[in-house]
């Protein structure tokens, strides 16, 4: 049988979060210290973060003030710029809202890993169904349903102008959207206490194509000839293990029980698991400190010495060892072959 994969969501999100939260503005390590979430991840929006934590923080914040002010921020200051690299790309060569909306429903997964969409047409509406790996986790609770619409709405913005709204929102959540809401929404009616979230909106708005060429450039960023890795094809336990464990290097050498308690397990339970992938949590870290050392030989002139120690090795000649046995190459060679 296999193993369910830990959900994950890339750090784009948890920015967006941070900066749409008062209170962690000016303490953004406080809170993420506080929910086990890695505090060294500045800059790197391409990093997957474990989505319990994520829904934890957001939660726990968002309701000690006003939570539709903050879903409301998010919602709006989202943009397709904030979206990885391979979902980008699709959105930039999409010709229409159609074919961005197919775009995002196929890689959604590499944004947040336990979410799917499906689309369904019918009497000139259009529905879009934004359900999760796991409903009984997060079914109850309004703001993470929003974690799946957040994306949407950033392309349907893009591409139908930010005025635009749903006919329809649907949510599994008890809770009646309050009066700010609402008046943001003016147009749209909601449901609530339903089986699935989900928008819907006139199928005459899927031919929408007011993105230009410039105008998609732009909006899309400017790269900075960093490379940047695509998401994973396929999600399994130990490659959401993978994806957290890499997001926590940059606060030193990953601790197992922080590790397990921030995605539900005990220390005991993750290391069964990672066995059952004939894996363990040693070879992991193992893995995930020799891939950030070849993106930073390979994006950067530092020093071996200084790589070394960024991925948590005290002495460089271990990290020459180690890397060599993985990479089948010195670090020294790799950087030099990367620069040519």
């Amino acid at each position: 049988m296999s193993i369910e994969s830990i959900p994950v969501i890339r750090a784009a999100y948890l920015n967006r979060c941070l900066a749409a939260l008062e209170q962690c503005r000016g303490n953004r390590k406080v809170c993420l210290q506080q929910f086990n979430l890695p505090t060294g991840l500045a800059g790197n929006a391409d990093a997957y973060v474990p989505l319990k934590a994520v829904a934890a923080l957001v939660r726990s914040a968002a309701y000690g003030a006003d939570s539709e002010a903050f879903i409301l921020r998010v919602a709006t200051g989202l943009k397709l710029a904030d979206f990885g690299s391979e979902l980008r790309s699709g959105l930039l060569r999409a010709r229409n809202l159609e074919e961005a909306l197919q775009t995002l429903i196929r890689l959604v997964d590499r944004e947040q890993s336990n979410v799917r969409y499906r689309m369904r047409r019918g009497g000139g509406e259009v529905r879009i169904v934004a359900s999760c790996a796991d409903p009984s986790r997060w079914r109850s609770h309004f703001i993470d349903e929003w974690f799946r619409l957040w994306p949407l709405l950033a392309i349907f913005r893009h591409f139908a102008g930010k005025a635009w709204a749903p006919t329809v929102m649907v949510f599994q959540s008890e809770q009646a959207p309050g009066a700010r809401m609402q008046r943001v929404f003016a147009q749209t009616r909601f449901q609530i206490d339903r089986a699935e979230t989900s928008i819907a909106f006139p199928a005459a708005i899927l031919e929408s194509n007011v993105i230009s060429c410039d105008a998609g450039r732009s909006a899309f960023g400017k790269s900075r000839g960093r490379r940047v890795a695509a998401g994973p094809a396929t999600w399994d336990f130990a490659t959401s293990v993978r994806a957290i464990v890499r997001s926590y290097l940059n606060d030193g050498y990953p601790d197992i029980n922080q590790i397990a308690d921030t995605v539900g397990y005990s220390a005991r339970t993750l290391q069964r698991r990672l066995r059952e992938c004939d894996t363990n949590f040693t070879q992991i870290v193992q893995q995930c400190r020799i891939e950030l050392a070849r993106d930073l030989l390979h994006d950067s002139d530092m020093r071996i010495i200084d790589v070394a120690n960024a991925v948590g090795y005290d002495d460089p000649a271990h990290f020459s060892r180690a890397f060599g046995r993985v990479v089948g190459v010195s670090p020294s060679h790799y950087q030099r072959r990367a620069a040519a």
